[in-house]
C-alpha cells in the first residue's frame, strides 16, 4: 500500500471511531428541533421538539400528583411509569454520549502511538471498561432509542386514556433515523474490519511484539 494510499486508509479508520460521536450529534440536533405533533380529532397541537414533549409530560404528571387530574386507572400508570420512563429517557442516551466521545478520544490516542506501544494497548484496556468489544460497540448506537420512542409512549397512554391521538412528525421519526445511524456505524465498521486488520488498527484487539508474546509466555 503506498504512502498516499496508507494516510487514506488511516483516515477512514479515525473516521470510523468518530462515526458514533458524529451521528450522535446529528440525532441530538434533530431531537432539539421542533418537528413532532398530535392531532386529536382534525385538530393539530402544537409541534415540539423531543425534549419539550417530555416536559409536558412530567407538567402532567405534576398535575396527578396534585389532585388535579381525575383518578384513573390510565393516570396511575402514567404516575407511576413515567418517573422510571423519564430517567431512562436521559440516563441511555447520555450513557451513550459517554461512550461515542470514549471511543473517539482512545481512537486518537491509541492510533498515535506503535501497535504494539504499552501506552496504545492501555488505553485500549481502558476504553474495554466501558466498551468490552466489538457487539458492544454495534450495538451501542441502539441506546438512545428508547428516548425516540417516547413520543410513541405518550401515544400509547392517550390511546389508553380512550383519546384518539396520532402522531406526526415534520421529518422522519426519531427512532427510524436511531435506526439508520446505527445501520450505518455497523455498516462502516464491518466493511473496514480488514482494512483495520491490515493497518493494525483495530481498537479492539491488543496488539503484542514478538518479544513480549516470547516472555507471556515463559511466565508462569
Amino acid at each position: 500500500m503506498s504512502r498516499y494510499s496508507s494516510g487514506r486508509a488511516r483516515a477512514l479508520i479515525y473516521l470510523c471511531y468518530f462515526l458514533p460521536a458524529i451521528l450522535g450529534i446529528c440525532l441530538l440536533i434533530y431531537a432539539l428541533v421542533p418537528h413532532l405533533w398530535f392531532v386529536y380529532e382534525g385538530d393539530a397541537y402544537s409541534t415540539m421538539n423531543l425534549f419539550e414533549l417530555q416536559g409536558n409530560a412530567w407538567e402532567f404528571y405534576d398535575s396527578i400528583i396534585a389532585g388535579e387530574v381525575e383518578d384513573t386507572e390510565a393516570a396511575r400508570w402514567f404516575s407511576q411509569l413515567l418517573p422510571i420512563v423519564g430517567a431512562l429517557f436521559w440516563i441511555l442516551p447520555i450513557w451513550y454520549g459517554v461512550v461515542a466521545a470514549a471511543v473517539a478520544i482512545s481512537a486518537i490516542i491509541a492510533f498515535s502511538f506503535d501497535p504494539t506501544s504499552r501506552y496504545s494497548n492501555r488505553t485500549k484496556r481502558i476504553l474495554q471498561l466501558i466498551c468490552p468489544n466489538r457487539i458492544c460497540y454495534l450495538l451501542m448506537p441502539l441506546l438512545p432509542l428508547f428516548s425516540a420512542l417516547f413520543p410513541h409512549m405518550l401515544l400509547w397512554f392517550y390511546h389508553y386514556q380512550g383519546l384518539k391521538m396520532t402522531l406526526h412528525a415534520e421529518f422522519l421519526q426519531d427512532w427510524i433515523l436511531v435506526l439508520a445511524a446505527a445501520l450505518i456505524n455497523a455498516i462502516v465498521y464491518i466493511l473496514l474490519l480488514p482494512l483495520q486488520s491490515e493497518l493494525h488498527m483495530d481498537l479492539f484487539r491488543v496488539y503484542k511484539s514478538k518479544k513480549q508474546a516470547e516472555r507471556e509466555a515463559r511466565e508462569p
